[in-house]
Order: C-alpha cells, then structure tokens, then sequence
C-alpha cells in the first residue's frame, strides 16, 4: 500500500493477517516539495473548534485533498498553524514515520523491513525473497518501475528546492524531522 495514512494501521494488518511489513521511506527533503507541489497544506485551515479534528475542508484546491491532509487538534494545533507549509509538511513527515517505527517495535524482526527508496536496488528488490515468496520481476521492469517518481499524476504548482528554502523553513525541517530521519538513516 502507498497511502502514508494506512502505515497507521500497519500493526492492525499484522495482527489481523499476520502479515510481512515492508516499509519503503523516502527522505523528508524529497517528500516536502512533493508534498508543497500537490497544495497539501497551502490553503488555511478552517476550523471552528481546535480541540476536535478538522474534517473536511471545502476552501482546498483539490477538496479530496483534505482527506490525506493530516492535522493535529487540541493542544497541539496552535503551535501547527504557526509553521511555514514547509513545516507542516515536515511534521506530517515525522508525524507518520515516528508512528511506523512505534509500531514495528511491536512486530517481530523477520516479519518487516525498512528500506529507503533510494536504497532500493533490484538485489535488494531479489533480497526480499527472504522475507516472503517472490514471483521476481524481470530487472528491467523492476528498474521501470523503481524510476518513476512517486505520485507523478501531475503536480498543481513548481516545486521548490530545499535550496530555495528560508532560514524558518530550514530550522523547522530539521527540528521536526532530525530524530527520526536519523533514526531513517538520514542526516
């Protein structure tokens, strides 16, 4: 599944279907301008009451948008709705990965596998074998696959480059990513 949103459950399917868990990551610094260039977090929030959950929000760009658009509530909303779109990008970033890594602790070793998408050559790809039965790919079609860029539908709007980041952006990436892309493997 490539829905960041059900890695939330991933403890449930393991539990439920005794299921192998493999984690494909991608680095924060590419997720962030994906994620910018698609408006997940460009319009204002509107939102009554921030001790509930948002729901759904009319005023985005593309409205199914909201669905996917992960927002915190209660205490810590207001300090959210203080981040830059960088930084709430990179919160969502964290917030879901720091969610995985709490739930693979609970899910014996030679039942999951982390890797990073950079990471992820065809001999990693033949590796996998180990870890549940494999009808292989050919490599050529492997590396087809592993060469398109995630969520290439079209994008509504440039992406920036970390490069093009302000100084507020930058800090808050790396405050709110540092512990667990390090833990990722990424500094």
């Amino acid at each position: 599944e490539s829905s960041s949103i059900v890695c939330l459950n991933m403890l449930d399917f393991y539990t439920a279907f005794d299921a192998v868990i493999l984690l494909i990551v991608r680095s924060p610094i590419e997720v962030i301008p994906s994620s910018q260039a698609q408006g997940v977090y460009r319009r204002k929030l509107v939102v009554a009451n921030p001790s509930l959950v948002s729901g759904f929000q009319y005023n985005t760009i593309v409205p199914n948008h909201s669905f996917g658009s992960i927002v915190p509530f209660g205490s810590e909303f207001d300090a959210w709705t203080r981040l830059s779109e960088t930084g709430k990008v990179a919160w969502r970033w964290n917030m879901i990965n720091s969610k995985v890594l709490q739930q693979l602790a609970h899910i014996p070793a030679h039942k999951q596998r982390i890797i990073r998408i950079e990471d992820f050559t065809y001999d990693e790809y033949l590796s996998l074998d180990s870890l549940m039965p494999l009808s292989p790919l050919p490599q050529k079609t492997f590396d087809d696959v592993r060469n398109k860029r995630p969520g290439k539908t079209g994008t509504l709007r440039v992406m920036r480059s970390p490069a093009q980041w302000t100084k507020q952006e930058r800090d808050e990436v790396i405050s709110l990513t540092g512990d667990t892309a390090s833990i990722l493997g990424y500094d």
